[in-house]
């Protein structure tokens, strides 16, 4: 979480003890992001986000709300079906920022889940591999009308853009390892 942000959690006495434990163990443990993360939802949920930030996120129908993405891209050493091991993208981890405040987190699914509650599933349609080889692809993807709560309701359409980092690929040596690579990206939501 970038420091400075008007995130509210900051606030909370229960906060700077839990982030202080977390950031001792995320060290060791590359997932233990994915458990701040939910914490924060949790957290979020019942304080929200500041008015005039919940104001602009739920009147994005005349444009694209654009929102960035700061965190990791989780890969696992998993089997072939040849033998062998290769790294295997299996979820992201990631923070979301609306014009430099904290108001999500972006996790597996793909979910993208903001502080007022509002949530959004997608599945892949298309994707475009990125001009530098050590940035994710870019993607297209639609979104599940079941799965759409808050401001997300009346998404069609999710796509990362911008991408930078995030990319692993190849061998590993040991079944289950799992890493976590640094990535930035920008996820357009779209009415059509």
């Amino acid at each position: 979480m970038r420091r400075g942000s008007q995130n509210p959690c900051l606030t909370m006495k229960l906060w700077p003890r839990y982030n202080k434990a977390f950031m001792i163990v995320c060290r060791m443990v590359p997932l233990c992001h994915i458990f701040r993360h939910s914490f924060l939802i949790c957290c979020l949920y019942s304080v929200g986000i500041s008015h005039s930030k919940a104001e602009i996120l739920t009147n994005f129908r005349s444009k694209p709300l654009i929102l960035h993405a700061q965190g990791q891209q989780i890969y696992t050493c998993l089997p072939l079906i040849t033998g062998g091991l290769k790294w295997t993208l299996t979820e992201p981890a990631a923070e979301l920022f609306y014009e430099g405040e904290y108001v999500g987190v972006h996790i597996r699914g793909p979910r993208w889940t903001l502080s007022d509650g509002s949530s959004i599933y997608a599945r892949l349609i298309s994707t475009k591999n990125s001009a530098n080889p050590d940035n994710i692809s870019q993607l297209h993807m639609k979104s599940v009308p079941e799965h759409r709560r808050g401001t997300f309701r009346e998404v069609q359409y999710v796509d990362r853009i911008n991408t930078v980092g995030g990319m692993l690929s190849g061998k590993c040596a040991k079944k289950n390892l799992i890493l976590g690579i640094p990535y930035q990206a920008d996820y357009k939501f779209t009415y059509k």
